[in-house]
């Protein structure tokens, strides 16, 4: 038998706990392999949406994009009011109020932007509005803040003026306004051209007026005269038939000789030739028949 403190007893208590400490080690170590495999698995798997989900997606983001043209068109009725503000004479709690609402209809599409991006991508046209309400936000804003601070001075029609129609000249700023940006490149452009056209128009009219009077005076006139002659060829024949009668009695009262009598020509032959003279005269100062106007294409002069 051995004792205790054997050599041999010693090896196998040594190996006895060696052995232990090896099993507790292999215990105690996680499984680092097989944990990383699944993570992996689980992150390389493609989440595909049902067509259900896609269509439920599909709504929410056409819900997105109406809401957001809808709080877009907000804030521009509020940009071109603000600029319409702008023009008079505001006094300062009315700028506040002015850049307190419009920094408030800008923020509602920023977030509604920020919506629209959760279900899809924004398009081109979207972020051109997103990049338009900014800028032209931050014009009139400034321009506000300027008013306040009085960094220009007392207020100054011309100059107020001229500085909000800058802001209609820049990109950005044409989509926003619209029909006033049209308006007013078209008053400044277009108001010399029309108002040369009305006035050359309006002595057109006044050129044929002017004529037409003229010409109506002129035959009033020549009708004026060609009475006058013929009261005149009148009158004489009137003093030729009196002569005529009063030469006629005498002979009947005067006794005349065979040896007296003159070669002067009958008073019917003056009569005759008074009138034949009378009617040459209203012949040549008969007026013309009057001809309708022949249209000749040129709208001006043709004026019923």
């Amino acid at each position: 038998m051995q004792g205790r403190g054997s050599p041999v007893r010693k090896m196998e208590v040594s190996a006895s706990m060696s052995l232990q400490r090896d099993t507790d080690v292999e215990q105690t170590e996680p499984p680092y392999e097989g944990k990383d495999e699944e993570e992996l698995r689980r992150s390389v798997r493609k989440r595909i949406p049902t067509d259900r989900m896609l269509v439920y997606q599909g709504e929410e983001a056409q819900k997105a994009e109406k809401r957001f043209g809808h709080l877009y068109d907000q804030w521009k009725v509020e940009a071109r009011k603000a600029r319409e503000q702008l023009k008079s004479d505001i006094s300062e709690s009315e700028l506040a109020t002015l850049i307190d609402t419009l920094e408030k209809e800008r923020d509602n599409v920023m977030n509604r932007y920020e919506k629209v991006r959760v279900h899809k991508t924004p398009s081109s046209e979207t972020r051109r509005r997103i990049d338009a309400c900014e800028a032209v936000t931050k014009d009139i804003v400034k321009i506000a803040f300027e008013r306040i601070s009085g960094i220009d001075g007392h207020f100054d029609d011309a100059r107020v003026r001229q500085g909000l129609c800058e802001l209609l000249d820049r990109d950005y700023a044409r989509s926003v306004y619209g029909s006033t940006v049209s308006n007013s490149r078209s008053s400044s452009t277009s108001s010399v051209p029309i108002s040369q056209s009305t006035a050359r128009s309006m002595v057109l009219l006044l050129e044929e007026k002017q004529r037409r009077d003229l010409d109506a005076q002129k035959e009033e006139l020549e009708r004026l005269r060609a009475g006058k002659e013929i009261r005149a060829a009148r009158a004489r024949l009137d003093v030729y038939n009196q002569e005529a009668n009063i030469k006629s009695a005498d002979n009947h009262h005067v006794k005349q000789t065979p040896n007296n009598k003159t070669s002067s020509p009958p008073p019917n032959a003056d009569v005759s030739y008074l009138a034949q003279a009378v009617q040459d005269s209203m012949t040549l100062n008969r007026l013309p028949t009057p001809e309708p106007t022949v249209f000749n294409g040129d709208p001006i002069h043709f004026i019923e």
